[in-house]
């Protein structure tokens, strides 16, 4: 039987490696970069017995996302119900993007903050932003059905008038050739919440410790199983440097990648302003890590300008 060659990586699979099933679009996608999966002679196969191990492992990963929903709304509910401190009516936001369009993209990159906004859910119109999510009944397990109109409400997220705090990773984004939005190179980026998916009627800085401890303990484990599904080639953090110990993904050690001695109106930082990279492994694929101290916004305190440089700079780490 010939080899299927992926048109985005170059990979050659055999039939039965090509059969990586996508948790949330169900496509075919290539095990090296995801792309969806579309050999030309797959019509013309002829039925074939795919070994068991292949259809277990392709199971399990087809449920992988909906397994998370159904966990991260139990967490939800309990939590909502102890600490009254979820924004409510919501739903946990996951991440925020067209999950679809970013599995099509290279590279694949993730931004990071600390927890979804209260913002998000304004009282007027709790489900602007979310509203095929609406109708929902998350105190329940939700069905393969239910789930993809709950992912589809976060993937249509910046159609609907996005918050304007994630205007401040624009020009990186631009830099790295990607986007949140709709672009002419087609590139979708992520944003995901490290220490919790839930919005809270509170800045994370100004909640109690205790239940800054609740949200997080399950919520970093949420994050991390959501990014081994994601596969980013690029994770973008801009947030308090003791929030990295909570990523557990193992580290090369974090570097200066470079260092930005301006302030944004060009005269001289008293200290310089470092980016920092570390090199991580997810499953078998190398992934980025990238630190800039956050100040009231991601990367604030860095010029326009500056943010696209830094955001073209790192984009050639893939050349």
């Amino acid at each position: 039987m010939p080899d299927n060659v992926c048109p985005n990586c170059g990979k050659k699979h055999r039939w039965y490696e090509a059969k990586k099933i996508d948790p949330i679009t169900k496509e075919h996608v290539c095990r090296k970069c995801n792309t969806p999966f579309r050999s030309k002679n797959e019509k013309q196969e002829a039925p074939q017995k795919v070994p068991k191990e292949v259809l277990v492992a392709s199971s399990t990963l087809e449920s992988d996302m909906t397994k998370l929903v159904n966990d991260v709304l139990v967490s939800f509910n309990q939590i909502r119900e102890s600490r009254k401190v979820i924004s409510f009516p919501s739903i946990p936001v996951l991440y925020f993007g067209d999950y679809n369009q970013y599995q099509k993209s290279y590279p694949k990159i993730i931004t990071v903050g600390l927890n979804p906004s209260h913002n998000e859910f304004p009282t007027d119109s709790r489900f602007t932003r979310f509203n095929e999510a609406e109708n929902l009944d998350i105190s329940n397990t939700l069905s393969e059905n239910e789930v993809t109109t709950y992912l589809s409400s976060l993937n249509n997220y910046f159609n609907h008038n996005p918050y304007n705090w994630f205007d401040s990773y624009d020009q990186i984004l631009n830099g790295l050739n990607t986007s949140y939005y709709m672009n002419s190179a087609g590139n979708n980026a992520l944003h995901t919440d490290l220490c919790s998916p839930f919005a809270t009627d509170l800045t994370w800085s100004k909640l109690r410790d205790s239940t800054k401890y609740t949200l997080s303990r399950e919520g970093r484990k949420f994050w991390h199983r959501l990014i081994e599904i994601l596969e980013p080639d690029m994770i973008l953090f801009s947030i308090a440097r003791k929030h990295l110990e909570r990523v557990l993904f193992k580290k090369s050690g974090w570097r200066v990648f470079t260092s930005i001695t301006k302030k944004k109106d060009g005269s001289p930082r008293s200290k310089p302003y470092d980016v920092e990279v570390s090199e991580s492994r997810i499953g078998d694929k190398k992934v980025y890590l990238v630190f800039g101290q956050a100040a009231q916004q991601p990367f604030s305190s860095l010029s326009t300008d500056i943010q696209l440089q830094l955001g073209e700079e790192l984009n050639r780490l893939f050349n």
